[in-house]
């Protein structure tokens, strides 16, 4: 089977849980299928996937100049990706599509409306269409989208949030999985940034959806009661590193936060973290929870809609502060300041991880993708 991953760019959580899928697949089927992967938009991190021998594609590729706008997409745009969409399908044809988040997630059954897809939702639809001008169009746009397509959720939160808005939704829930194992190798690589270790590590898109500022807030107010708290070490890029940067310095942070940028493998600095925090708004899952989990990290993060607390067994393995609440998430900071509550979430955290394995994730899409096949009527063409 030809397999086609179709997604915005690789960069962030999403685009790691499709690389992870991908693996996973790869792993446990061998070379029984050839797994390729398309962008809509030029990235640099993709074709780093391609050149890197253990990649899990066989293929990457990208419409190449392909323009993706902030915000909703104008019209224009859309017809000439769905028009570059077909051409690159029948150019590289393939039996399978599986989509990645909400634009995608629209425009491939647009271009190719009887290629059998799956398609995958990574974030909760209240949360992020509350509020946007266009929240009435892509609604309907993605419940034709949806309509007779197997829709893969992540968390249960997730996939109640989208049977909310899509009552006829064929939805899905499987949970991300990871390699354990290939992180801890990861993380035993030489660190291509010098950083202090035993810092405090935070991981994401610099993006008002993971609210770094609520984090350097809650740091500064960790600071205030025990100035031996460790350096903020913050990696990831994004549209408010300069705004970030500046909040620091009011804090009178500049010389304990230190703003890293994008890494490809973050795994030899979060391996030395004290503690890994996590302050999004909305999350579909919280993947990076598991991964630092996987190090023996112990984690905090925000009790947000809708994977964290899964995840973390509602405070049993990982504590668990509200949104925007700097004085709350202060405290959880000093708190795991104390090594026996370090030691028991660490411990904890580890254990957690195992229940979220690249193989359980494998077998799941299997089986769907084993399902689509076999619903399908005979003789119908892929495209």
């Amino acid at each position: 089977m030809r397999i086609l991953s179709v997604i915005i760019d690789t960069v962030g959580g999403t685009g790691t849980a499709c690389a992870l899928l991908a693996r996973a697949l790869r792993e446990s089927t061998g070379n029984k299928h050839t797994l390729s992967l398309l962008t809509i938009r030029d990235d640099s991190h993709a074709a780093t996937l391609a050149r890197n021998a253990d990649g899990p594609f066989d293929f990457v590729s990208s419409l190449s100049g392909a323009r993706v706008t902030s915000g909703w997409r104008r019209s224009t745009e859309v017809v000439n990706h769905v028009r570059r969409i077909r051409a690159f399908v029948k150019a590289h044809p393939c039996d399978l599509i599986i989509t990645f988040s909400t634009y995608p997630n629209i425009l491939v059954p647009f271009a190719l409306p009887s290629m059998p897809l799956i398609a995958t939702v990574h974030g909760n639809m209240t949360e992020l269409l509350k509020g946007k001008r266009y929240r009435k169009p892509v609604e309907w746009m993605l419940a034709r989208a949806f309509a007779n397509r197997p829709v893969v959720c992540p968390t249960p939160g997730v996939s109640d949030d989208l049977r909310t808005y899509f009552p006829l939704v064929n939805a899905h829930v499987i949970p991300h999985g990871i390699d354990g194992d290939r992180v801890r190798q990861l993380a035993n690589l030489i660190s291509p940034s010098a950083v202090p270790t035993g810092s405090i590590v935070h991981v994401a898109r610099l993006t008002p959806l993971k609210d770094q500022a609520t984090l350097l807030r809650a740091y500064a107010l960790a600071r205030s009661n025990r100035p031996d708290v460790p350096p903020l070490v913050i990696i990831g890029d994004g549209e408010l590193r300069g705004e970030l940067t500046v909040l620091a310095n009011e804090l009178s942070l500049a010389d304990n936060v230190h703003f890293v940028g994008h890494l490809d493998n973050p795994f030899p600095i979060l391996a030395t973290a004290t503690m890994f925090v996590l302050t999004s708004l909305t999350e579909g899952f919280g993947l990076v929870l598991v991964e630092a989990m996987a190090l023996g990290v112990p984690v905090i993060s925000t009790d947000c809609p809708s994977g964290p607390a899964d995840i973390l067994g509602h405070g049993e393995f990982g504590l668990l502060a509200p949104p925007r609440d700097a004085q709350a998430l202060s405290q959880l900071i000093l708190r795991l300041l104390d090594p026996a509550e370090r030691s028991h979430f660490a411990s904890r955290a580890r254990q957690r991880s195992n229940d979220y394995g690249a193989q359980a994730m494998a077998n799941a899409y299997m089986k769907l993708i084993d399902e689509l096949f076999s619903s399908r009527p005979a003789g119908q063409p892929n495209a």
